[in-house]
């Protein structure tokens, strides 16, 4: 691994990549990798398609906008679930977002 220095002289860690630019990405189904006789329907069961009911949470998101556009809000918060990819929803991990307006 080679040692690099960015515009405010930090170190920086230069990792070369696997694949060529040019190359095309590639994808495919990888294996489980369950014990023999188990199925993955068997462990996890049938997966939402989605973590949260999105029309429902569109609606209030889109209320709450309308609400914090006639106050003249100066701050918007959005919170959500964390990670985002995780398969079964009500983690305890939350991901925030402040927004705050700058006028001019």
């Amino acid at each position: 691994m080679q040692r690099q220095r960015d515009s405010e002289e930090h170190p920086v860690a230069v990792v070369p990549v696997a694949r060529p630019g040019h190359a095309e990405l590639q994808s495919g189904a990888l294996p489980t990798n369950l014990p023999h006789g188990w199925s993955y329907e068997g462990v996890y069961g049938e997966l939402p398609q989605t973590a949260t009911p999105a029309p429902l949470h569109a609606l209030l998101a889109l209320l709450a906008l309308l609400g914090a556009a006639a106050r003249h809000a100066a701050r918007l918060t959005l919170v959500t679930c964390y990670p985002f990819d995780a398969i079964r929803p009500g983690g305890s991990l939350r991901y925030v977002v402040v927004a705050r307006r700058v006028d001019g």
